[in-house]
């Protein structure tokens, strides 16, 4: 745990830089709202830790700091990373102004925080198995945008042609299946076995979701005859659903195990 708040302060001050550049001084409206994005994802991430965390987190205000600063690392390393993801926040956010890609990132940083405040819900054994279940559920999480992406190529049409529809309903899916995983990696630690059956179960509604985003993206691709699909009926409603069927999931606990047995 000592080297833990260390590398907090290390992972925050090579950020810095990068994801509040020189250049957001000048007016950049996208770039804007992916930061409050992420700044409010950091807050949510902190409630849930407030809320739900170990007794032993929660009774430590220095504690708690700690892992409230240490989500809103892992954010940023997320936004950083997700050019691997085929969306670049240097390069479509700040060098392009891209709304699509603002959208996509928003949704993103979201999810994200959703995973990390999951897996900081319930008494744990130690730190490291807090950090073990936040990799876990991230890599998740980035395993299925990246099936997303590989059957799709969704990421062309948000930095490529633009199309904001496209890059709501990119980050639809990335908030809903944060909510998913993160609801995966919450609760008190039994053992690994355990944990990986609660990804297994979690993580079918996540995989119909992704199923579901690349039919989407199949219909509503642009193309030369339509080069950008209208948000509202292409995007938001899409995106809006997909997080409404995590919401309804998770909330009400839906045992997809049930439905193989």
């Amino acid at each position: 745990m000592d080297l833990f708040p260390l590398l907090v302060v290390v992972l925050l001050a090579f950020q810095a830089s990068h994801l509040f550049p020189p250049e957001g001084i000048v007016r950049n409206g996208p770039l804007r709202a992916v930061q409050l994005a992420a700044v409010f994802a950091a807050l949510t991430s902190f409630v849930l830790m407030a809320a739900g965390g170990a007794q032993s987190l929660r009774d430590d205000p220095g504690l708690l700091c700690i892992w409230s600063l240490g989500g809103a690392a892992w954010i940023g390393l997320m936004l950083l990373g997700a050019e691997y993801g085929g969306v670049s926040y240097q390069d479509d956010v700040v060098g392009q102004r891209n709304v699509a890609a603002a959208a996509a990132l928003s949704g993103a940083a979201l999810g994200v925080a959703f995973v990390y405040g999951g897996a900081n819900i319930g008494e744990g054994e130690d730190t490291a198995v807090n950090i073990v279940s936040i990799a876990l559920g991230t890599a998740c999480w980035g395993a299925l945008w990246a099936v997303v992406e590989n059957l799709t190529r969704i990421s062309l049409a948000i930095s490529e042609d633009r199309d904001v529809a496209s890059g709501v309903r990119l980050g639809g899916f990335l908030l809903a299946e944060g909510l998913l995983f993160g609801r995966a990696m919450a609760g008190r630690w039994i053992s690994a076995e355990a944990t990986l059956s609660d990804v297994i179960h979690w993580g079918m509604p996540a995989l119909a979701i992704a199923c579901l985003v690349a039919w989407l993206q199949g219909r509503w691709r642009p193309t030369p005859s339509r080069p950008c699909a209208p948000v509202v009926p292409a995007g938001a409603l899409p995106a809006l659903g997909m997080v409404a069927v995590a919401v309804a999931c998770v909330v009400h606990g839906t045992d997809w195990r049930s439905l193989t047995s």
